[in-house]
Order: C-alpha cells, then structure tokens, then sequence
C-alpha cells in the first residue's frame, strides 16, 4: 500500500452549508468519542467510520497496516451500512456504530459482524431515532446516542432500551439543543457535547456544552456565537478529551482543531490554517481522538484523510488516505483500541 504524504453527515444535515462543503451532499457528523478517552496501549489499533463507502475500517498504524475492513453483516437481511457516521469501540473490543441513514445502532463483536445486535426504527418515541450520530458507553456499560433530527440525547442502559432518558429539544437555553452533534462521557461520567448547526430550522448554536447528568444538572457551555476568533466556533462537530480533562473540538467550518483546558475556555489553543490540504491545513474535519501518548488524529473528511499530530502545535503531521479500493471517502469518525 502506498501512502502520499506521512507524518495527527445524514445528507440533509447542515442543509445549505452542505452543499458548499461535499459535491457528494454527504453530511459532516462526528464520531462520538466515549467513556475512555486515552487508548490503553500504544499499540492500539484505529477504528476509522469511512462514512462515504459505507464501511467501517481498522489498520494497525498510520502506514495502514493489516488492513480490514466491515460492510456490515453477511447474515442479516439489512446487514448493509446506510451513511454511518458515528463510531465507538469499549474497553472489551465491542464495536458500536451510529448508522445513520438507516436509523439505529449497531453492536458488533468485531470486524467480522459476529455478534451483530442492530436496534432502533425512524423515529422521536422510545427505541426510535431520526438521525442518530454519534454514540458511545461510559464505564458502567450504559449506551448514550446523539440524535440529531431528534435535537436531543439519549441515555440507555442496554440495546433493549432499559431506562430509556432523553434530554433535548430545539432552542438555545440549558437542555436544549441546535442540533447535539459529537458526545463524549469522560471517566467521571460527566457528558460534553458539541452542539453544531442545524440550517433547516435556522438554528445554530455553535457551542460545547458540558453536563453532570443526562437529566442536565450542571449545565455550562462554552462559545460566544458564531466566528473563527478565540471562544467562537463555527458549527463544532467532533469532540473527545484526554486523562487531563482537557477538551478537544474539530471546530468544522472553521477547519481546525481547538484543545481548551475546561468547559470555560481555559489556555484556548488551535492548530489549522485551512481551509486546505497541505500541512496544517484541513478541510471539514469531523472528529478528534487523543491516545495513550496524547497524539492527536483527526478525522479530515473534506480532505479524505486521516491526520495524526503528537500535540496541538501540528508537530510531526502524519497522513493516511489509503489508496485503490481502500481510499478514504468524506471519513466522519476515529477511534482507537
């Protein structure tokens, strides 16, 4: 396999701002980052959402070695993937995707689909979602999912829907979303949020929220409205955090990565000069993960890429693309395991 450079969106969404971003009208979304921000290994492998072929890849490196890919399961009458956007792996090697154009969850054992669970129809009443992105677990195994046509989050306790908790609806006050994009649940179990931009109902918050609770409790947010200044997103859409708490965001529009102390914005920091496809540039980036070393890597959708960066700075930028039939296409999701 060959690699050029080396060296860290359901189709409606984002509506009109789509169309100036992918001539494929696919739609950014984030990978929900999850409980354990920080690989357990160095070794750790890379779970890619490679959401514009439909498929979920894994390499073991950023050379793309042991290259494996999943296009769903063999077995089950709908086991094909529909646009899936949001991804997560447990600390057991269990696989949850977010597919999104087919309105539910997945759970696999591994990359071959054994042990395939999907749930969920179209939807706003229990065990249903309109656009599901993002989901993730925290460390008591309870399953969280963004949904984004819903405008709310959902909290589970397992895939039968046990304890069914959502919180949401469209508006710009505490509990309230614009459209609730990537979700990250840290080892306290607080939940953070990037709310991003929804144009079919002109409502754009651009902001991270931060809660103790599903039911909300503790709510403060982070971003004084729309702009590419420091405390501005523009419709953030990728999120995770690090051992230290610190929060990573792919500040999507504005083509950058912003890494922040707390929810308050402390020791604001940003890496990208885009947009662009050199190095330090980006185009769209979607998601955000750290390792056990606290490299970065990125999910650039735009660019069709995957960047890895040991810090904030943008030192030693690496890239993977794949090539031939295993080419990246408009990637909205990584996670390492």
């Amino acid at each position: 396999m060959t690699n050029s450079v080396k060296k860290c969106f359901s189709k409606s969404f984002f509506s009109k701002a789509v169309a100036l971003v992918f001539a494929t009208a696919l739609t950014l979304m984030p990978g929900c980052q999850g409980a354990d921000p920080v690989a357990e290994a160095i070794h750790a492998r890379i779970y890619i959402a490679d959401t514009g072929n439909n498929r979920v890849v894994r390499i073991d490196d950023m050379d793309g070695r042991n290259w494996q890919e999943c296009t769903g399961s063999p077995t089950e009458k709908r086991g094909g993937f529909s646009n899936p956007q949001g991804l997560y792996v447990d600390m057991n090697g269990k696989i949850f995707l977010a597919d999104t154009g087919n309105s539910r969850i997945i759970r696999m054992d591994n990359m071959l689909a054994e042990g395939w669970i999907a749930v969920g129809t179209a939807g706003d009443g229990k065990g249903q979602f309109k656009e599901p992105v993002s989901v993730c677990s925290d460390r008591e195994g309870h399953i969280y999912v963004a949904d984004k046509a819903g405008c709310r989050i959902t909290r589970m306790d397992d895939l039968n829907f046990g304890h069914w908790t959502t919180l949401g609806g469209r508006g710009k006050g505490a509990n309230h979303f614009s459209s609730p994009a990537g979700m990250f649940v840290d080892q306290n179990e607080k939940i953070d949020v990037a709310d991003a931009c929804d144009n079919l109902h002109d409502a754009c918050n651009n902001r991270v929220v931060q809660m103790d609770d599903i039911d909300g409790s503790g709510w403060h947010s982070h971003g004084r409205g729309p702009g590419d200044g420091k405390a501005q997103f523009s419709s953030p859409i990728g999120l995770c955090k690090d051992g230290h708490g610190h929060i990573y965001i792919a500040d999507t529009f504005n083509n950058r990565i912003v890494v922040i102390d707390d929810i308050e914005g402390g020791h604001w920091q940003a890496l990208g000069n885009g947009p662009g496809s050199g190095i330090g540039q980006f185009n769209n980036p979607s998601a955000v993960w750290v390792d056990s070393t606290y490299h970065i890597y990125i999910a650039d959708t735009g660019n069709n890429r995957i960047v890895r960066v040991d810090d904030i700075s943008g030192k030693n930028w690496m890239v993977y693309t794949g090539d031939s039939n295993r080419a990246l296409k408009s990637p909205m999701a990584i996670v390492l395991r």
